[in-house]
């Protein structure tokens, strides 16, 4: 969500997508160092309109760049531990994602979220303690998802 430039000092940029809305901004040191922040990530190639804004409110010529892409698939999720309450997990996973948690029939019953280390903290809607098989898929920034890893609740009879 963040780029850096080089740009006329003490300016202001604008970014736009091909539609013309602003998805973006950022400003120049005295240096011409930018630093700037995009509003959403941009991650599939997208087109980005550059406009360097000088104090005066005078315009540069648009300069286009396309996003990154990011079309790899984070790694499977790994070391889940269910909690005793049969209601939250943890596990590791690539930094800064999602977690989606599936029952047998593919319903969504469970999510979690990503530090910035990998660390899982993640709650099922409801309480599994009888066993039941949980599919967990790791999806990140980019909507790329991992290979799907099962494992079973805990049972307490």
């Amino acid at each position: 969500q963040n780029f850096t430039a080089q740009a006329e000092a003490n300016t202001q940029i604008e970014v736009k997508n091909t539609a013309g809305e602003v998805i973006g901004s950022g400003s120049t040191d005295s240096m011409g160092n930018v630093s700037g922040y995009f509003y959403q990530v941009y991650l599939h190639g997208e087109e980005l309109t550059f406009v360097v804004v000088d104090r005066a409110g005078n315009r540069s010529t648009e300069v286009k760049q396309n996003a990154l892409i990011d079309d790899i698939a984070p790694n499977a999720i790994e070391n889940i531990i269910f909690n005793e309450n049969g209601q939250n997990f943890t596990a590791q996973a690539e930094a800064n994602t999602q977690i989606e948690v599936k029952n047998a029939v593919g319903e969504i019953v469970g999510s979690g979220y990503v530090d910035g280390a990998g660390n899982v903290s993640g709650y099922l809607y409801q309480v599994y303690l009888h066993g039941e098989e949980l599919t967990f898929v790791v999806v990140d920034r980019a909507g790329n998802r991992s290979t799907e890893v099962k494992q079973n609740a805990l049972i307490d009879d």
